[in-house]
């Protein structure tokens, strides 16, 4: 081999060397970065905590969690959620958002999944402490813990929250048991209960009605100054702990995965005014109720037993108890506070969607003004069934807001509908029917009880 060519395969292997000496520890880097998951750790709250005492808190968890995540947290995090908030018109909780739809918002931003959230929770003895890490775009929980910290100083305090990421374990799991106190960390413990604020808007899967957290509270049913027999005598009621209503009337797009799912059969037959009188017409149902109609539109031409078919499904659907809301809460909810004509307004075309001004059509949920409760179309739009039977008078309804029984042959229907004139979307007026006549303008929305 001459020398030239020598020394040029000298040069050659010599170069490359150097060339992939410094490639290799990258590699091996990236890969060791790969390893672990990105988790976005949603900012914790605790409620009386100063911020010192909630930046350690937050370190603690933090330190547990990097021994198996690449965690995202502080500002950037912050700044997404609230990005997101603004985007989806979220109210600003939690530095951010904590419904799913902003949620997954945020995870395109950030590039993951996957969100954790803790809970620390004062108790007499101590503390108990919680750690959930959902998938936002399932919206499933994958890995949970949950320890119990009972006369903690504040060391053993962040002691125990950094234990808590090293005590996950899958959310659908039962951990082995083993002897020795790490494995008695992970043992779960019965949390209280959510406490749900007055306002508070949420929703138990990503594609359930927004549902906003109704107060406690007393009003007077009917009008006194009313004309209509079956307004009167006016009563005082009191709904003695917070409930939830929906923040819209259930849409078409809503009752249309309803009704996928289920496979429920509402027939080819509505209802519609003609000439004063109600009569059948054409094969119209409530995916063509005779008028122009899209997926965010209330839902027309159901029943109440079409109604009532939903929120079981629904209710076993979310292992929540949804229901219609009773009469009483139905027109406690719409007054929200105040003695106005309408429902959240003296003038209706503020808030309703009506004869008057309706085009003879519903129109898109939600685009009117809400109450002062956070509800949108308590007037108007649709007219909605509730639970009770209907009494010809406000004698005997029970005064703490439950469902007034009867034979049923009756239902209530409240708020009026876009067919309805100016004085019948009154929040005192109250309609009657069948439970089995689909009608072009009936529809409902829902309430669900809270624990």
């Amino acid at each position: 081999m001459s020398k030239p060519i020598l020394r040029y395969l000298i040069t050659l292997t010599v170069t490359t060397f150097c060339l992939a000496g410094p490639v290799l520890p990258a590699q091996a880097a990236e890969k060791s970065l790969s390893d672990k998951a990105r988790l976005v750790l949603i900012p914790l709250h605790t409620g009386a905590d100063s911020k010192p005492m909630l930046a350690q808190m937050e370190a603690a968890l933090i330190r547990g969690l990097q021994q198996r995540y690449e965690v995202l947290h502080g500002k950037e995090v912050i700044q997404s959620l609230r990005n997101a908030s603004r985007k989806t018109g979220q109210n600003t909780r939690n530095q951010g958002c904590d419904d799913i739809a902003c949620l997954k918002l945020a995870a395109g931003d950030l590039r993951t999944e996957l969100f954790a959230s803790a809970l620390v929770i004062r108790t007499e003895d101590g503390y108990l402490l919680s750690l959930n890490i959902k998938n936002v775009m399932t919206d499933q929980s994958v890995m949970e813990a949950s320890l119990s910290c009972n006369a903690c100083d504040r060391s053993q305090l962040m002691d125990k929250l950094k234990g808590l990421g090293s005590a996950l374990v899958p959310a659908a799991a039962t951990p082995t048991v083993k002897p020795g106190p790490v494995a008695a960390a992970a043992t779960p413990i019965k949390l209280p209960p959510r406490i749900f604020q007055p306002g508070e808007v949420f929703k138990d899967c990503a594609d359930c009605p927004d549902m906003i957290v109704i107060p406690a509270g007393s009003f007077d049913i009917g009008s006194a100054d009313s004309n209509v027999q079956d307004e009167k005598p006016g009563r005082r009621i009191t709904i003695d702990r917070p409930f939830a209503m929906g923040k819209i009337e259930i849409t078409r797009g809503q009752f249309a995965a309803f009704v996928s799912a289920t496979g429920h059969n509402t027939d080819d037959q509505c209802l519609k005014l003609d000439d004063g009188k109600w009569e059948t017409f054409g094969d119209n149902d409530w995916r063509n109720p005779g008028y122009p109609q899209d997926d965010s539109h209330p839902v027309a031409c159901v029943d109440w037993f079409d109604a009532q078919a939903y929120v079981k499904w629904l209710s076993k659907r979310t292992g929540k108890h949804y229901r219609l809301p009773t009469e009483s809460q139905w027109e406690y909810a719409c007054r929200a506070g105040e003695q106005n004509e309408y429902c959240g307004s003296d003038n209706p075309d503020s808030v309703a969607w009506y004869g008057q001004n309706s085009d003879r059509s519903t129109h898109p949920a939600g685009t009117k003004l809400a109450n002062q409760f956070g509800l949108f179309d308590m007037n108007g739009n649709v007219v909605e069934w509730v639970q009770d039977s209907y009494h010809d008078q406000y004698n005997g309804i029970p005064d703490n807001g439950s469902a007034w029984a009867g034979n049923g042959s009756k239902r209530v229907l409240r708020g009026g509908s876009w067919i309805y004139s100016r004085n019948r979307v009154r929040a005192a007026f109250r309609s009657v029917s069948a439970p089995g006549y689909r009608y072009v303008d009936s529809g409902f929305r829902v309430e669900r009880q809270l624990p």
